[in-house]
């Protein structure tokens, strides 16, 4: 904190409102210690719709949702988040949101990674393009875990090459093991990202399918998993042929 907004607070006002303001409009402290200095700044904080960052392209195809992910996310998350990590949640979901987009939009949607490892660097290099801290491989909680972002948000990383009918049934247990670091870290939400090949000659599916919020323990009240999946193995444009 600014040393003369310090200064301020000690001038004998009892009313957290009378110099909260003042010291906020002046630029000595930022939006994030306001926050912590009011009177609610114990309290967690439930996830809105707007909270998500879903793009518009995405709820123009899947108008509900935005709304499904949020009723899902409040039973998972029945405490809700601090008002830090819930910064934290904005920033990482609107990044990921660019990231399958991406994916769908480039050749990756045809020619995949190679390995799990590959698909840690690209997403590695997404996230700090967006200056969004990314730790790799730390050890805690009795293993390495694979990504923790922004000091806030566990990332289990999947790669399956062998062909999937049902993509987003493919490693199931990833949230489960992503579990076991967020214990470790106090971490309240688990990113799990999967990539995973197609049965060959399937139809890509719908981005909006990709995205799904799963409790990785049903006894963990505030804490729960958000599964991205990333398909990859589908035909060129130009092979495309009629769905039977």
């Amino acid at each position: 904190m600014n040393g003369d907004a310090n200064g301020y607070i000690k001038a004998g006002n009892s009313d957290i409102s009378s110099w909260l303001n003042c010291i906020f409009e002046a630029n000595l402290i930022d939006e994030e210690v306001a926050n912590l200095l009011r009177s609610n700044r114990g309290s967690l904080l439930s996830i809105e719709i707007r909270d998500l960052k879903i793009p518009k392209k995405w709820a123009t195809e899947r108008p509900e949702l935005a709304a499904t992910l949020t009723n899902d996310l409040r039973n998972g998350l029945k405490g809700g988040l601090v008002y830090k990590d819930l910064k934290s949640f904005r920033k990482v979901m609107q990044a990921m949101f660019g990231f399958v987009d991406k994916w769908y939009e480039g050749n990756l949607i045809v020619s995949g990674v190679e390995n799990e490892a590959k698909l840690q660097d690209l997403l590695c290099s997404h996230f700090r393009s967006r200056k969004i801290r990314v730790t790799e491989g730390s050890s805690v909680g009795g293993g390495r875990l694979d990504l923790y972002v922004d000091n806030s948000i566990v990332v289990e990383l999947k790669f399956v090459g062998s062909k999937t009918a049902e993509p987003t049934s493919a490693a199931p247990y990833a949230g489960a093991q992503g579990r076991r670091y967020a214990i470790a870290l106090q971490s309240q939400i688990v990113l799990s990202v999967t990539a995973v090949r197609i049965a060959k000659g399937g139809n890509p599916p719908q981005r909006c399918d990709m995205i799904e919020i799963r409790r990785s323990a049903t006894h963990d009240g505030n804490r729960t998993e958000i599964r991205f999946t990333l398909p990859f193995g589908a035909d060129l444009p130009s092979r495309q042929t009629p769905e039977k």
